[in-house]
């Protein structure tokens, strides 16, 4: 699982937490359709996590371990909240030393 910035033309960034871009991307253009939204063009870009706040760091670690995928939002009150479909379990394949 990795963290991805999705940065639309027409809109402001979307974080996305996916085990691809691919899958980054599907995830966004599901959700942006689900809100009335259809981006003429975006660019996907991988996110280091060690460039999160630490506070930020632990709790999309914490999530990236879980299996959680979706649509990530920060709030500064609450921390990190995801859009559906938040939980896929990982494969045999994957691991949390994996998720950096």
């Amino acid at each position: 699982m990795h963290l991805f910035e999705i940065n639309p033309s027409d809109y402001h960034p979307v974080h996305v937490v996916a085990r691809t871009p691919h899958e980054a991307v599907d995830l966004f253009v599901t959700w942006s359709a689900a809100n009335g939204r259809v981006h003429e063009s975006f660019t996907v870009d991988r996110l280091s996590v060690d460039n999160l706040q630490p506070e930020q760091q632990t709790q999309v670690r914490n999530a990236i371990a879980a299996g959680l995928v979706g649509i990530a939002h920060f709030d500064e009150e609450i921390g990190w909240t995801f859009s559906p479909p938040m939980w896929q379990p990982l494969g045999a394949d994957e691991s949390e030393g994996g998720a950096r």
